[in-house]
């Protein structure tokens, strides 16, 4: 059911010589039902002796049911509660009345059509001078698109958890090592082969300076293609010989907004080999540019 707000039934303002103070009621009567509209709200009451209930305005309509929906009874307005939720809306119930807590709780709503609202209800229990409960009074507040929004914001989340777990099980099943850097060269992630190329853990790697953890690279071709990378966005890739390791590395990498990511793999086997066969190559050139005759290569074939 629904009832208004109580305003004086006599015309009352500043320039007909009426109550000033009955003014002042009606003015702020007007302005509270104005925000419970604005913000979708309605104010309750419940009478703990008869269980019926008021509201300060028409409930289906910050609800968006249909007309005469709700009832005047907290029994028939329980079955419209989702049955998931009567339990625990019934129980909040009982704790207020109680003097346990006040009285606060979302919830949905069955709407005729099918589908569901979702409510935040939040009141209080008055009592007389012996502390016995007279009313449960507060207000209710449709946040269906509220719940609405945390759901679909929900459902990024979990494809934004998915999709990175899918990424972190490929940088780790990877071989070649991997380091993220954001844009003020702080390590953000390392996969496991790159802690066991340096022989510690990745969570002492993360968040130390790429130029503190690899010192001697600084003013090196490798930060020279790095800063390149970043500054110009732009993928880079190059050969470089680590003097910390004595050893080659094979070196992609690639810049986002947020940082740059490096692959890099060990070939320092292979550039031995490449330099060995150099070397003999340079070594046979020697032999015949030396020869005093010439020198022919037959196939025995």
């Amino acid at each position: 059911m629904s009832v208004s707000f109580p305003v004086s039934s006599e015309s009352s303002s500043p320039n007909s010589g009426g109550n000033p103070i009955e003014t002042i009621q009606v003015n702020q009567q007007t302005h509270l039902a104005l925000a419970l509209k604005t913000a979708k709200m309605v104010a309750w009451s419940v009478d703990l002796k008869t269980w019926e209930v008021r509201w300060s305005d028409q409930p289906e309509v910050v609800f968006g049911f249909p007309p005469n929906s709700f009832s005047n009874t907290l029994e028939f307005m329980v079955t419209l509660v989702h049955p998931d939720d009567r339990e625990k809306a019934v129980a909040a119930v009982e704790r207020a009345i109680r003097g346990e807590a006040n009285y606060e709780l979302e919830f949905r709503l069955l709407h005729p059509a099918g589908h569901v609202v979702w409510v935040y209800d939040q009141g209080e229990v008055q009592r007389d001078a012996a502390g016995n409960p007279l009313y449960l009074v507060g207000v209710a507040q449709n946040i269906h698109r509220r719940k609405q929004t945390e759901v679909e914001q929900s459902r990024i989340e979990q494809e934004l958890r998915h999709a990175n777990h899918r990424v972190t099980t490929v940088l780790e099943s990877m071989t070649d090592a991997f380091v993220a850097v954001d844009r003020d060269w702080r390590i953000i992630y390392v996969n496991q082969t790159t802690a066991q190329m340096n022989q510690v853990s990745p969570e002492e790697l993360v968040g130390r300076s790429h130029w503190e953890v690899w010192s001697a690279a600084v003013g090196t071709i490798c930060e020279e293609n790095y800063r390149r990378a970043m500054a110009d966005q732009i993928p880079v890739h190059f050969e470089y010989f680590y003097p910390a390791r004595q050893r080659w590395y094979e070196i992609h990498a690639y810049p986002s907004p947020e940082g740059l990511g490096v692959y890099y793999r060990d070939i320092n086997d292979r550039k031995q080999a490449e330099q060995r066969l150099q070397q003999q190559l340079a070594e046979i050139e020697a032999i015949y540019q030396s020869a005093p005759i010439g020198l022919n290569v037959l196939d025995t074939d």
